[in-house]
């Protein structure tokens, strides 16, 4: 099917997804002190306990002070100063998948996030004096900006959650960093695994999960998804849904 035509037809879904060839210019206005602290140190943590799109939550236990400091500076972050959409869209992006460690660490959850029920309401993070929880920091992003990109780097703390990225998003890098993102998870067997010669592929339900989120065309998932394949899987293949594994994103880092 032609790639321009898909384009069109999810236009207020996957466009959002499209890649731009214009180069990419960094905005002229000074970022905050507080941010570009909050940034560096983020980057600092994630790079000694993320390995290959995963957590490893005994080096996270093991560096614990260092995260929850980045969590208490957060009580009195300017976050209503910040001065853009795009920044404020990353900062509460990173909030979020901070928070995620922060509160598995803190509860001591050894296998899934489902063993504190309610995990995304009714645990809160203190940022600039207001608790929020982390489905009310999903929504604060979204009602930024509908960018539909934004879901594949909400990571939720389970294996079916897509990749976490070892350092933090900024406003100026986010599409550089985004589209090889998606690629990375849409082209690969852990989320969507075709067997050609059979003519059947398995895919995550993780996919089926956002599609009410961002799909306002009421299309099959495999369209869409098709749209950033580099083999498109066929229609007419048997199609076998993977079931969400709510189990947590552990991992071990390689010493």
């Amino acid at each position: 099917m032609n790639k321009i035509l898909i384009f069109l037809f999810l236009s207020f879904s996957i466009v959002t997804f499209a890649q731009t060839q214009e180069p990419k210019v960094k905005p002229e206005q000074p970022k905050p002190a507080q941010l570009e602290k909050f940034y560096k140190s983020t980057d600092v943590f994630l790079k000694k306990v993320v390995y290959q799109g995963r957590v490893d939550y005994s080096l996270v236990s093991k560096n614990k002070t260092e995260l929850n400091r980045i969590i208490s500076r957060l009580k009195t972050f300017p976050a209503k100063e910040l001065s853009t959409t795009g920044i404020k869209k990353m900062f509460w992006l990173n909030v979020y998948n901070l928070s995620v460690i922060h509160f598995i660490n803190k509860y001591k959850i050894k296998e899934s996030v489902q063993e504190i029920p309610g995990f995304y309401d009714t645990l809160f993070v203190n940022v600039g004096g207001n608790p929020y929880s982390l489905n009310a920091i999903e929504q604060i992003a979204f009602k930024l900006d509908l960018d539909t990109k934004l879901y594949f780097c909400f990571v939720q703390g389970a294996m079916s959650s897509p990749y976490l990225a070892d350092s933090s998003y900024r406003h100026y890098e986010y599409d550089d960093m985004i589209y090889p993102h998606i690629d990375r998870i849409i082209n690969n067997t852990e989320f969507i695994d075709m067997d050609e010669p059979k003519g059947k592929y398995k895919i995550s339900e993780y996919f089926y999960m956002l599609k009410p989120a961002i799909d306002t065309q009421n299309v099959p998932v495999l369209f869409w998804v098709n749209a950033f394949r580099r083999a498109e899987i066929n229609s007419d293949f048997e199609e076998t849904v993977v079931p969400f594994n709510w189990k947590l994103n552990s991992t071990k880092k390689p010493k």
